[in-house]
């Protein structure tokens, strides 16, 4: 008997405190979120303003593939039917 009541008792409080922290949840997360984004953003800017003042930043040159002339040759040819 003492289980089922206190089943119950758990049944009917936690959706209400859920009720209750959800939008707290959800506004501390997004607040979170938002600061990830601005922090982003102004690196970002930070980056460019540096480059508009003179700056270069380097990147590495795009690799190129490597292809042997000596491999072998080319050969055409023509399907036969049978």
């Amino acid at each position: 008997m003492r289980f089922l009541l206190i089943l119950f008792l758990i049944f009917l409080i936690v959706p209400y405190l859920l009720r209750l922290l959800f939008p707290w949840l959800l506004r501390y997360m997004g607040q979170r979120m938002e600061k990830r984004i601005r922090r982003s953003f102004g690196e970002n800017n930070r980056t460019k303003a540096a480059n508009a003042a003179g700056n270069t930043i380097k990147r590495p040159a795009p690799k190129r593939k490597k292809i042997d002339k000596n491999v072998g040759e080319y050969v055409e040819y023509e399907e036969i039917k049978e």
